[in-house]
């Protein structure tokens, strides 16, 4: 059910529904995923570690071997730039000097920069592998240092920005461990 302030009250015809509508926020559980993970190759190990551990705290991060059957067939120019630009709530970039050579990751991460400067709200969260310069990521945003940070501790963070998540309909990834 939606719950509307007195504003709703207040509203008299089709119209004005529509506009307070439109107005709304997409809610948490509106995305496919709450973090997107761009990342190239070399970092893999590290990023397989935190994608897991997000998995096991009910978050749903895009990891590219968690979708291999949703993948499998898929024009990936077209279905990367929908994940990386509207399907998750965040895009958390691992940047190296590898990141910044990759020929995909340079396609992920014009995605995610256009869905950033659309929304005018922070959506890439870097985690620096190294000092490697990245092509429109200013040196002003704030990053986690990934020779310093644990997968494990770089999961928790993200669960952190993240916030208090309600879903509906959420079933665990391990149901059988439900506590």
């Amino acid at each position: 059910m939606l719950r509307f302030s007195n504003q709703a009250a207040r509203v008299t015809g089709i119209n004005e529904w529509i506009a307070i509508v439109s107005n709304l926020k997409a809610r948490d559980g509106d995305f496919a995923y709450d973090v997107a993970l761009s990342f190239a190759g070399q970092q893999r190990a590290y990023v397989q570690k935190a994608a897991a551990v997000l998995r096991r705290q009910g978050i749903r991060p895009f990891y590219d071997d968690y979708e291999k059957a949703t993948l499998w067939g898929k024009d990936l120019y077209e279905h990367l730039d929908w994940v990386y630009q509207k399907a998750a709530r965040y895009c958390v970039l691992f940047a190296s000097e590898a990141y910044a050579s990759k020929v995909w990751t340079t396609h992920e991460r014009r995605s995610a920069q256009a869905r950033a400067l659309q929304s005018g709200q922070e959506y890439i969260l870097p985690v620096r592998f190294d000092d490697t310069e990245i092509p429109g990521l200013r040196p002003t945003v704030s990053y986690v240092d990934a020779r310093s940070v644990s997968p494990a501790k770089l999961a928790g963070l993200i669960s952190e920005k993240l916030g208090p998540r309600v879903r509906e309909k959420f079933f665990p990834p391990e149901p059988n461990k439900l506590f």
